[in-house]
């Protein structure tokens, strides 16, 4: 659920947290076996189980230090970027894309675009058709600022 909660929220912190309580999960689950395997007379259940639970953890912590560093360093998806992208060139009267940023500021992300426009484009109306697209494409987009060049 925190998982899931925190990707929905966009919360990194959260989503760790959750990835957290999921390997504690796991790793109770995995002692169990162990110590039934070893009861069972496997001697070798207790080392092989520990051994996969610490790979596991080592997968685990690198995959959250990943997620929170970008979060630090405010990157974002490059699906989201291609999304976003996607979205604006979609758009009647755009030339070109000269400048597309887009951060994570808490749980919601700031943008900003630069364009250049085809010399019968209604700049106004462009503006208000990007903001509309993408706030529905991508709905944690709190702030956009949209700069067009003729």
């Amino acid at each position: 659920m925190q998982i899931r909660v925190g990707k929905r929220i966009g919360s990194a912190a959260l989503v760790a947290d959750g990835l957290h309580a999921r390997t504690d999960g796991l790793t109770s689950l995995a002692v169990l076996f162990a110590a039934a395997g070893s009861w069972l007379g496997f001697s070798l259940a207790d080392p092989l189980i520990g051994l996969i639970i610490g790979v596991a953890i080592l997968f685990i912590t690198w995959d959250a230090s990943k997620r929170m560093w970008f979060r630090l360093m405010d990157a974002v998806e490059p699906e989201l970027i291609a999304k976003v992208e996607t979205a604006v060139n979609q758009q009647a009267g755009i030339h070109s894309i000269e400048r597309l940023r887009i951060r994570w500021v808490g749980h919601q992300l700031q943008g900003d675009i630069q364009l250049t426009l085809k010399d019968d484009a209604n700049a106004p109306r462009i503006k208000q058709e990007i903001r509309h697209t993408l706030q529905h494409e991508v709905p944690k987009l709190a702030d956009l600022t949209i700069e067009i060049h003729t």
